[in-house]
């Protein structure tokens, strides 16, 4: 009862109205710091890889492999066979995690895992060589070490199955 009067007095209305609104106000701003904290402040345990495969694993993203390739394999049925559902923790050691932007070729989480010839840098030169109605384009235009350095970045994506 107190509390009803204290916000019908002339301006208990607006006192209200102003603390809500800091509150609301101060949780916006708290959601929004703590995603850009987590992203500068506690960088990723980076995974034991080969400077090779760190290089490969920049090429991936300057060539814009994220744009057809997803590394988190999700839990629908498209995706049986593709190796464990992702989870948060399994993509630890990548920083940042290159979850991929739509699947245009297959997901590549757990490529290392399933092995094949997609492995190989003549693959990478000429995917219509091994798979012939692949859509990806060739990277011949990639030097020979840009090209081994990124077979040596897809051997690390693994989901702990034999590589």
């Amino acid at each position: 009862m107190r509390r009803l009067r204290q916000i019908t007095r002339p301006g208990g209305a607006l006192r209200l109205f102003a603390a809500v609104t800091g509150i609301f106000i101060a949780a916006v701003a708290v959601g929004f710091a703590l995603p850009i904290y987590d992203l500068v402040s506690h960088e990723e345990q980076p995974q034991s890889i080969s400077a090779e495969a760190r290089a490969g694993r920049e090429i991936y993203e300057v060539e814009g492999c994220v744009y057809c390739h997803t590394q988190q394999v999700r839990p629908v049925s498209n995706d049986l066979g593709l190796g464990p559902v992702a989870r948060g923790e399994k993509r630890t050691g990548q920083n940042p995690s290159l979850l991929g932007m739509s699947r245009l070729g297959p997901d590549l989480s757990c490529v290392a895992d399933r092995g094949g010839r997609t492995l190989s840098e003549d693959f990478v030169l000429n995917p219509n060589s091994v798979h012939p109605s692949s859509r990806m384009p060739s990277f011949g235009h990639l030097t020979s070490r840009e090209v081994t350095n990124l077979v040596e970045y897809l051997k690390t994506l693994t989901c702990g199955g034999s590589s």
